[in-house]
């Protein structure tokens, strides 16, 4: 089973972000952090198969420095910010393991489309 570490401050965010991965069936493994260091804890106990990275985390390791980690830089990771100044073209020539940019109201469709194809 796959397993998706949601990294998100926002309770309604991460609720809506578990949503739409439980609709496409209990094939994985959900895994959730509110900061970037609630983040690395949980990676140290195992990576997984996918991110949802709020890019906009508050606190010592923000939602952009989790980028530079080195424990993740083999993991495909999908922004979910409201930001809309993040040019993703930019981010994925700087971090290939950077797949897509969802903007916050997060379109379901949109998010499980991109989910499915960073799990390809």
């Amino acid at each position: 089973m796959k397993t998706i570490l949601i990294v998100e401050d926002e309770e309604v965010d991460a609720r809506q972000l578990e949503s739409a991965a439980k609709s496409l069936g209990n094939q994985f493994n959900l895994v959730f952090a509110k900061s970037g260091m609630e983040a690395m804890d949980r990676i140290k106990k195992g990576l997984p198969d996918l991110v949802l990275l709020d890019i906009s985390l508050p606190g010592y390791i923000s939602g952009r420095n989790l980028l530079f980690r080195k424990e993740l830089q083999d993991i495909p990771i999908i922004l979910v910010s409201k930001a809309e100044e993040i040019d993703l073209k930019v981010l994925k020539v700087k971090f290939t393991n950077v797949k897509n940019y969802i903007h916050k109201p997060i379109d379901e469709k949109v998010l499980l489309s991109a989910i499915q194809e960073a799990l390809k």
